[in-house]
């Protein structure tokens, strides 16, 4: 977290959020949320013009409430969104993600050029590394996995499930009591939706 005094204001910048004396003004910042003043709406630069306010230093920040701020600020709050997100990248944390989505994502290829090979009669290139092989050696990796399709379901409830699974094999948590209860969850939500039916 950092925090400035600009005018009087307290400024604080804590995981690429801002909050100005207390009240949260964006949430996660990115690189393409900020913009030079002279590339900032036309009300907001009027509105800077008609008051003689000093654009020194400053940059416009696209968000919800419009920003213009010190440039230091915004930088700041665009480095701590990219090491926010950093932090919660299962590439990053998951050890063996990536090689499962390969692997899953090889899968995949291997039945469309099956399935394209009926019509063609040329059969499709070998899998190179099976799935039950990464999953064997990454099963929190799987776990994650598991929770991520959960989380990318059209069911509310499913989703939710995952989604929360997600964040909690993120933070470190045994993936299999995890596992479980999102399987739980989702099986009661399941079952109360047939039982209002």
């Amino acid at each position: 977290m950092k925090e400035y005094q600009v005018n009087g204001r307290k400024i604080t910048v804590e995981n690429g959020i801002i909050t100005v004396d207390g009240k949260k003004i964006t949430d996660h910042v990115y690189p393409h949320q900020v913009r030079e003043i002279k590339d900032a709406p036309k009300m907001i630069r009027d509105h800077l013009a008609k008051n003689s306010i000093n654009t020194d230093g400053k940059v416009y920040v696209d968000c919800s409430s419009g920003l213009t701020i010190d440039r230091e600020i915004a930088e700041e709050a665009v480095r701590q969104t990219e090491e926010f997100e950093a932090a919660r990248d299962p590439r990053n944390i998951i050890e063996g993600y990536t090689e499962l989505k390969a692997a899953y994502a090889d899968a995949a290829r291997y039945a469309r050029e099956l399935e394209k090979s009926y019509e063609t009669s040329i059969g499709p290139n070998p899998v190179t590394v099976k799935q039950e092989t990464v999953v064997a050696k990454y099963p929190r990796a799987a776990a994650y996995v598991e929770a991520e399709n959960y989380s990318n379901a059209s069911n509310y409830a499913k989703s939710a499930a995952g989604t929360k699974a997600t964040g909690r094999i993120i933070a470190g948590e045994d993936y299999q009591v995890v596992i479980a209860e999102m399987k739980e969850s989702w099986m009661i939500a399941a079952q109360k939706a047939v039982d209002n039916s």
